[in-house]
């Protein structure tokens, strides 16, 4: 559930923050494959991929979709050397308006990942498409602190 739906109203100084930033880094959105929730449903029950939730790991705790990694925005560059390039990522964040799935991206490319895609309309997208999420901490496949 994103702010929206809880209610939480949002003030002119926290719009205003968060307008900004996506100014700064509005083109960013436009630099990566969008795939969108049943296409990302469709992959995992058939391909590979290297599923990235970019969030903060209270947030990946309080729902995440199964079997995504939990590797924070600013975090991307501690654990990008134990992921399998092989596999394409495809990152998400909370919702279409945060950013971080976009820096996680950019910063994967930085890093010569190849064919990265991020989720349109991040986690909330994903359950207002009726997909489920589950609680708690997923124990990832790779084995470095803090991610």
């Amino acid at each position: 559930m994103d702010d929206l739906e809880r209610g939480i109203p949002i003030t002119g100084e926290d719009f205003n923050g968060i307008n900004e930033v996506a100014i700064f880094l509005g083109h960013i959105t436009e630099e990566f494959e969008a795939t969108d929730a049943s296409e990302l449903a469709r992959l995992l029950d058939t391909a590979g991929i290297c599923l990235i939730d970019a969030r903060e790991p209270d947030e990946y705790g309080a729902g995440h979709i199964a079997g995504a990694l939990n590797i924070p925005a600013g975090s991307v560059e501690l654990c990008a050397a134990d992921l399998d390039r092989e596999l394409p990522p495809i990152i998400y964040g909370r919702d279409g308006w945060a950013m971080e799935a976009f820096v996680a991206a950019d910063k994967l490319r930085t890093l010569f990942f190849k064919d990265i895609r991020v989720l349109s309309g991040g986690l909330a997208a994903w359950k207002r498409a009726g997909y489920t999420v589950e609680p708690g901490v997923r124990t990832p496949s790779i084995s470095i602190e803090p991610c």
